[in-house]
């Protein structure tokens, strides 16, 4: 049995209509396209994503991001009240 590609697994995922349940650290700064600096900022700063440690190493969910989203809206929305 010939093994697949972590590509190519994403791929036959996607095909079958499987959604993604977590992603890297990479891939949640592409998919909401900051850098990996400006992510590494915000953890230093408390403004991240919770993240998940499997091994060594760590995931963030589609819960954890869209509520990281959330917090970073809200947050955003008092400060302009605040500053009107």
């Amino acid at each position: 049995m010939a093994t697949l590609s972590k590509a190519e697994n994403a791929a036959a995922l996607r095909k079958a209509g499987i959604q993604r349940k977590s992603f890297s650290r990479a891939e949640l700064c592409a998919r909401n396209d900051i850098s990996p600096e400006f992510y590494k900022k915000l953890q230093r700063l408390g403004l991240g994503p919770r993240e998940t440690q499997i091994l060594d190493r760590f995931v963030i969910t589609v819960e954890d991001e869209a509520a990281w989203l959330q917090k970073l809206q809200k947050n955003a929305a008092s400060k302009t009240k605040a500053e009107a």
